[in-house]
């Protein structure tokens, strides 16, 4: 599953013209923690078109209409603040 969503985010990076340039493959990190503050949606759309992953966000999101499908369909863990 991991795999075509990372393929689903390559694509609508394509279709909204975001070119993502990487000087090494993040393939290695596979396995480890990688903490990062995003700003936009389009930072997770990059973080997972490089490297295979989960996210970890509130369970607000996952009560939002059509976000809460879209992070329950890529795995995201929920979490209560």
């Amino acid at each position: 599953i991991l795999k075509s969503i990372k393929r689903y985010c390559q694509l609508t990076l394509r279709l909204l013209a975001i070119e993502v340039k990487s000087d090494r493959s993040l393939e290695q990190l596979s396995g480890q923690l990688m903490v990062s503050n995003h700003l936009s949606y389009i930072d997770a759309l990059v973080i997972y078109s490089l490297v295979p992953c989960r996210f970890v966000t509130s369970v607000e999101i996952e009560k939002t209409f059509l976000l809460g499908q879209l992070t329950r369909l890529g795995g995201c863990f929920f979490v209560e603040r």
